[in-house]
């Protein structure tokens, strides 16, 4: 069965973001095993320059929003040199850092576009809603939106966007939780569970993945990996 990974890999989607879609859309029609390798090398080096772009646009977005006003409710960052495929990815990684909504944009001659991500407490798009006699237009839901607004309006903008953050989000505990579906044991999670849950697929936004908790489990072994060996994998 087609799952959510098979049908959406990094390496495919990366072509979109940084450079034309077309060399996705050429890999899998190719019947030439040279062009498809060509192709997706091609693909896996965008990938790699994605995420250290992705890297540098959260640290310096990072800096330019503690440094505009480090206690805000929201973080907010656009520049000019900013690309505008990834700064939706930048911005998930300042709500995965800080636990605040985050909007990071590229800033252009006339205008300026953002990509925003929030938390659950905060509903990003009824947010901008508020401020739409600034915004050229405007979408999205919740968790995740995106703008374009005339660079006279930024400042404007900004300053509503924190405003309506600081009220609705002051005094809340402002911490990433999580929420289990069910607490069962290790050996009843098998290769049929696992095969069922398949079928609620595809998962995100409005179906998120089933989380079970296991108590009482004793771990006998960490390593880390991945590339940069930021992942744990536990016995």
């Amino acid at each position: 069965m087609p799952s959510r990974a098979s049908c959406a890999w990094p390496r495919r989607r990366v072509a979109g973001r940084l450079e034309s879609a077309l060399a996705a859309f050429d890999l899998l029609t190719t019947d030439n095993i040279l062009v498809a390798g060509q192709l997706a090398q091609k693909l896996d080096q965008q990938n790699r320059d994605r995420q250290a772009l992705t890297r540098k646009i959260q640290e310096q977005a990072e800096q330019m929003a503690l440094a505009d006003d480090p206690a805000a409710h929201l973080m907010f960052a656009v520049h000019p040199e900013f690309n505008s495929g990834v700064v939706g990815l930048a911005a998930s990684r300042l709500v995965e850092t800080f636990y605040r909504p985050a909007a990071v944009g590229q800033v252009g001659e006339e205008t300026t576009r953002c990509s925003c991500r929030s938390i659950p407490e905060f509903h990003i798009t009824e947010a901008l809603d508020q401020c739409k006699d600034l915004l050229i237009r405007h979408g999205g839901h919740a968790a995740a939106a995106g703008f374009t607004v005339r660079n006279e309006n930024l400042p404007a903008l900004k300053e509503r966007l924190k405003e309506i953050a600081n009220r609705e989000l002051a005094g809340l505990d402002l911490r990433p939780s999580l929420s289990a579906d069910l607490e069962v044991s290790l050996s009843k999670m098998t290769g049929d569970v696992l095969k069922y849950l398949d079928y609620l697929q595809p998962t995100g936004y409005g179906n998120p993945d089933a989380v079970f908790v296991s108590r009482g489990l004793t771990v006998k072994s960490v390593r880390t990996v991945g590339a940069d060996n930021k992942h744990l994998k536990m016995t």
